[in-house]
């Protein structure tokens, strides 16, 4: 993935409380002899909910972030679409965002 996608966001606000969470090794999960670090997973998503994905660590992790940036550069055409075009799409007069 681009490590330069979000540089153009702007800085993360200082002041804020912050929580920590538990970073996950997914090359960890797919060994199937690891179940430690499938613990740990429970683990966080019992006591925090969320956790941090570590996708840099096997090779599956890396496709899937090549995809994710393919989807940030779709997302960027799509929004750039006149608007006339996206409204041929909008679902909310239909009721339902359903499909």
């Amino acid at each position: 993935m681009d490590r330069h996608a979000f540089d153009n966001e702007p800085p993360f606000p200082e002041g804020l409380k912050l929580a920590s969470l538990e970073k996950i090794s997914l090359a960890r999960l797919l060994d199937e002899k690891d179940n430690e670090e499938s613990s740990s997973l429970l683990e966080a998503c019992k006591f925090y909910g969320f956790f941090y994905l570590d996708l840099d660590s096997c090779e599956e992790g890396k496709k899937l972030l090549e995809v994710v940036q393919k989807l940030f550069h779709l997302s960027d055409e799509v929004f750039a679409l006149p608007l006339e075009e996206k409204n041929k799409y909008d679902n909310a007069t239909k009721g339902s965002f359903f499909g």
